[in-house]
This record gives C-alpha cells, structure tokens and sequence, in this order.
C-alpha cells in the first residue's frame, strides 16, 4: 500500500492572537479523530499557525482505507424468528442494514440467550474520495470561543481560502462556502497568491512569499532577534512569555526594532510604564543590566526590514500619547485623598445582592479582623491588619486603575505611601492581592496572607450564599480560581495548623449577620464544601500522588489543607511496607461493621471479652497520642498512633464476635468499632486504597 502526505489550509482574515493556538489544536485533535474514525493510517500529524491561516501536514497517510471486519450482534432469536421457523421482519432488516444475506445470519449464545450475529466485511475506499466526501466534518468539528458570521457561514473571521493536497492531487473539499483547491496566499503586503504543488513543499513556499508558517520558528525568530538587539545595546530585554505567545500570533514575518519615549515618564512607577507597553502596545520594556527601566522598547512588526526607522517613530508617537495619560491619571489621583476613594466605592456595586464595594470592604474588615484575633496577634498587629483591611480596594476608584486594572493592588500601595500610611501597611494592600492566578507566588507577609484569605473567603462564602456558583465550563466570576488561591493561602506556612473550617464559619456568621445568605446552614455546607474539596484533590493530583491515595485524603477532610497534604505523603510512602495491607485491612473491616453502629457511646461494664477490653484501652492511647500529633501537625505521628491498633484490632475479630445476640453488647461493640473508625478516618478512608490482586 502506497503512502503520501495530505495538506490541509485554511485561510481567513485576521483572527485575535488570543484564539490561535487554541484552534490549532483543535484542528490537530479533529483531524487525528477523523482519520482515526475513516480507518485511514497515516504516521504524523504536524501543524502550523499564523493569523491568517491554520493547517495540517499529516505524513504517510494510506492510499486506501483499511478493510472492515466487524461481528455485528442483532436482535435475539426469539424475536428473530417466526413461530413457523422462517427468518422474521426484524431479521431480515437486521440483515439488510449490515449488507448480508439472511443466510449469513449466525445465531450464538450470549449471557443465557441466544442471538443473531452479523459478519460485516466492508473493503476499504479510496483514501482521496473520502476525503473529498468527508473531511469537512473535522472542519465541522471547530469549537472557536467566539465566532463571525458571514452570508450563511460561521467561523471565528470569515474563510477566504482552503488548500487541499493528497500528494500532488488537488482534493475538492468545501466548507464555508470555499472549495479547496492548491493556491494559498503569501503575505498580505509583501507576497502573493502562490501554488503548492505538493504538501512537503508546503513551508518552504509560504517562507518564499514572507510567511513563517511554523509558529514555533516564529517564535525563535523574535527571541533571537530580540537577544541580538540585547547584546548590540548592552540592554536587557525581559522576555515576558505570554506576551511572546501574544506576538507569535499576531504576526506573519517578525522583524524586532528598537524605539525611546521621553524620560520624563520615567519619573511614573515602573510597573505603569511597563504594563501600558506590555498589555496596551504589546511591547517589551527594556532595561539596563541592573535592571533599572531605560526609555527605550522593543516592538515586532509584521513585515521586513525596510523602513524601520519611519516604523519605530510611528510606535514612538503613539506610546508617547499612551504614556502621557498614564502620567496624568497618576498625578491627579496623588492629588486626591484616600478617603475620597473610599467614599466612591459606596457607589460602585459588588454583586447584584451582596452590596456595593464599600459594604465588602466593610465585610473583609471584620473577618480579617477575627482571623487576627485567631491567630493571637498583637495589639500593633491588629491595627494594621484593620488599617489595610479598610483601604484594601480603594485603588479600584482611582483613574489609573480604571485605565489599567493590571495594577489594582499595586497603585493602591503606592498612593497609601505617599498619603502617609505606614510601609507596612501600604505593602500588604498589594500583597493581599496573591496569588492572582494559578502558580502565582504567595503573599510575603503573614498580615497580607489574613487579608487574602479574608477578600477571597468574603467572595466565595458570599455567592454561594446567594446560590451564585460555577456551572459546566462558565466560572465568569472565577470561584474556582479563587478556591484554588484559598486552598494554596492555607498551605503556607503563615497558616499552618489554622482550621478552614473555622475561617469559613467566621465568614459565614458575617454575611449571616448581614443577611446575605439565602441557604440554609445546611445547604450552605452541601454546596461550599465538595467544590472546596474537589479544588483540594486536583491539587493532590498535582503532587503526583496515587489516585486512590488523593481520594483517600479527599474523602477524610483537609481543614487543615498543609497537614492533609503530608497525610497524603505518608500514605504514599507507605504502600511499599508489607505490614500496610494488614493495617488498611484492619481499619476496613472496622469501618464496614461501624457503619451499622448507632452511636458511638462506648460503656466499658458491657465490655466482657478480654480482646474488646485490651481494644478499648488501646484506642484510648491512641486517640490520645492521635491527639498529640494532631496539634504537632505530625502526620507520620498520626499514623503511628492509629497503626499501633492493627495488632489488637487483629486479636478482637479472632477472638470476638459482634453480631451476637445480646442487643447490649452487640450495639457497645459497633459503636467501639464506630469510635476507632471516627478516629481513622480522620487520616484517611482507608477503603479507598486499591492493592494488586
């Protein structure tokens, strides 16, 4: 069987940097599917992606589809045959639609019963037809974030061109009102429309006609020129990824050049000089080789090197224009008192049902303030905690963060130094703001670690309360980032040994106060707690643990998240100990029997048998040693403690029978079990954890 390569383009307008990668996955997934589907074998698929086009070479790809041979299983006998022995209705159908005859019918015994079986043999098509009938069906497939419509068609930007090859054989696929056929389009300024007379010729052309189709050559070309005018100005250009993944997508033929601005902006914090370069120019700031901002920036440009001097004053004049707002809207807000901020969240709303932003404000306040309490902070402590709290989200009523909402966090440390406030205050209303997004670093400072934990708490507790949760793929107010966060805060060292559960009542017990909350404390619970759970385990997950040790770990609880962690870590390095399986074992059985005691009030006079006594002053040491642990946050501790019960757990269920029939003893002895299982599983459900057989 012959082999050839198969091309796949497609060609649109402009489509936003943000969507290109995306689609270009989706596209390698759809086309693997569909080959896949087709029983068409082919040896690799490699994509390429600019703005205007994405594509697929798939190499090696059969010139024929594989042969079916499937056992198709009917309808049973019963009803596959009449009462006179002749072949039915149903039979007969069942016949025509696998394309046999009745006489090919087998009829076998399945689970009891006897049915008919089908054998289909379908030969293989030819690889081109198929593709010519069918490969619109992975275009079909595309799931864009968000679409264009033109005519009667839809698609992220409308389609302008399809390219279709299997070897050098144009293959007539349509879709979106376009036929495939072999000419695509090189650059939009500087090349042309151009053939592809065979798909490994593919990259090679579009280069030809200033197109560097591969995205990750694309990639390296900005870098290395980037690194090149580094070097040349003894400079040095932080390379932020995203906004390099940013530049990849929006250009065709990169080409770096250099550009100043005035350095009278550099008298404005950094931070606003280099994110209005970063997120509103897409430019990279530059810096000397101490890392001091420089008025110079580096921007890409879609085309060659011709007139790059009239380009950079062009980039020039319009960041000159950007950067002169951002320096006025940071001197008119140090003009303005902090206070004045503040009183303008009174008229800027949260969330429809929970108030304005100053109520939240207020809110955090007051559960920042019991979480110090907790914790047993002093009185200066607790005063700057209460101080930070109350200025918190002032910022989001300033200009520059209504420009650049980046910087919230940032500008509100700045503009509270320089109205007084204390360094130590100033700095946790920025640093209560981490971790804003998943691996994002940590709040420095125990104050601002509270402060977080309270804003992302507030948040959370506050639209669950209202029945406000994240359904399917939407989370448009990002609940489960901030439950993540929540999660990571309560990792750190800041927050060891603090219970979770006891934060989430203090916020609890404030939006009550506040009657913020619809549900029930019941409902309340239901809700909150299995979607704090499940952001748990997929951090667990992470940690590259055994499946059945995270759900082991997730079902026993993690208020305390940094010691359920380390539980996690016991377990794990635990399967490799023979005597294991006998203590899962042991707390297995107990659980099964436990769960039909009734209470878990034990009285020791109904304790008769010398094993279910020894068990009871076993389980009282261990729950104290337990105990012990537990304030330690020992977890290997931990285990030791409920481990040292195997042996006597062992000893009772040879020597004692539960179910006997004395009511009394039968209930004194499930709820003992009860009792050890109240304890164990507190480290772990133990009948999670999967052994070989």
């Amino acid at each position: 069987m012959s082999k050839q390569d198969f091309l796949l383009e497609v060609g649109v307008e402009e489509m936003p940097a943000r969507y290109v990668s995306e689609l270009i996955s989706q596209l390698e997934q759809n086309t693997q599917k569909w080959f896949e589907k087709y029983r068409i074998s082919f040896e690799q698929v490699t994509t390429f992606s600019t703005p205007r086009r994405l594509a697929v070479l798939v190499s090696g790809v059969a010139d024929r589809q594989a042969d079916l041979h499937e056992e198709v299983k009917g309808p049973p006998a019963r009803i596959a045959k009449t009462p006179e022995g002749e072949w039915s209705k149903a039979a007969e159908g069942f016949a025509r639609k696998n394309g046999v005859s009745v006489d090919q019918l087998e009829l076998r015994e399945l689970k009891g019963e006897s049915y008919l079986f089908a054998n289909v043999h379908q030969p293989g098509g030819e690889t081109f037809d198929i593709l010519s009938s069918a490969f619109h069906e992975a275009l079909q497939a595309f799931q864009p974030p968000k679409t264009m419509r033109w005519d009667q068609y839809r698609f992220v930007r409308p389609v302008r061109w399809l390219v279709a090859l299997l070897g050098a054989s144009s293959v007539p696929i349509s879709w979106s009102g376009v036929t495939a056929g072999n000419l695509t389009r090189g650059h939009r300024f500087l090349g042309e429309e151009v053939m592809i007379s065979e798909p490994a010729l593919y990259e090679d052309v579009l280069r030809g006609q200033y197109v560097i189709v591969n995205a990750e050559a694309r990639k390296q070309a900005i870098v290395q020129q980037i690194r090149y005018l580094e070097e040349e100005n003894n400079w040095t250009i932080p390379i932020h990824e995203g906004l390099l993944e940013e530049v990849t997508n929006l250009v065709e033929y990169p080409t770096a050049l250099s550009g100043t601005f005035d350095e009278a902006f550099l008298q404005v914090p950094d931070p606003v000089l280099t994110i209005t370069m970063r997120e509103h120019q897409r430019y990279f700031p530059v810096q000397d080789l101490e890392g001091k901002l420089l008025p110079f920036f580096i921007t890409i440009r879609n085309g060659d090197h011709q007139h790059l001097a009239l380009v950079a004053k062009g980039n020039e004049k319009v960041l000159s224009a950007r950067l002169a707002d951002a320096r006025f809207f940071y001197e008119e807000d140090l003009k303005t008192d902090l206070s004045a901020f503040q009183a303008k969240l009174e008229q800027i709303v949260f969330f429809e049902g929970l108030g304005t932003m100053a109520d939240r404000v207020r809110r955090i306040q007051c559960i920042a303030g019991q979480m110090g309490r907790l914790l047993q902070l002093d009185e200066k402590m607790l005063q700057d905690l209460d101080r930070a709290a109350s200025l918190c989200k002032f910022d989001l009523a300033t200009q520059m963060v209504g420009e650049l909402p980046e910087l919230e966090g940032f500008m509100g440390s700045v503009y509270a130094q320089a109205a007084g406030e204390s360094q130590e205050v100033a700095y946790v209303i920025d640093d209560h703001h981490k971790p804003r997004f998943a691996g994002d670093e940590m709040p420095d400072t125990l104050l601002g670690t509270i402060l977080s934990v309270a804003d992302k708490m507030d948040t959370l507790c506050a639209t669950f309360g209202i029945g406000v949760q994240p359904t399917g793929s939407q989370d448009p107010y990002g609940l489960r980032r901030r439950a993540t966060g929540l999660i990571q805060l309560f990792l750190s060292e800041h927050l060891r040994g603090v219970e979770m559960v006891d934060v989430i009542q203090i916020v609890e017990q404030t939006l009550r106060l506040h009657n913020l909350v619809k549900l029930s404390p019941e409902q309340f619970s239901d809700e909150l707690y299995p979607f704090l759970i499940l952001r748990f385990r997929n951090i667990l997950q992470d940690a590259d643990l055994r499946y059945d040790v995270v759900e082991a770990i997730a079902e026993s609880g993690f208020s305390r998240p940094a010691l359920a962690v380390e539980r996690a870590h016991v377990l794990q390095a635990k399967l490799e100990r023979e005597e294991f399986k006998l203590e899962v074992e042991g707390f297995t059985r107990v659980a099964n029997l436990a769960a039909k005691a009734d209470d878990t009030h034990v009285q020791p006079d109904l304790l008769v048998e010398t094993s279910e006594k020894q068990l009871a002053k076993s389980l009282e040491l261990a729950n104290e040693a337990y105990r012990s642990a537990y304030e330690s946050e020992n977890a290997l501790g931990m285990y030791d403690a409920i481990a040292g019960l195997t042996p006597e757990i062992h000893h009772f269920f040879d020597h004692v029978m539960v179910m006997v029939e004395d009511e009394e003893i039968r209930k004194n002895r499930l709820a003992l079990l009860r009792e050890i299982t109240n304890t164990t599983r507190t480290f772990a459900a133990f009948e999670q954890i999967v052994f070989p057989s």
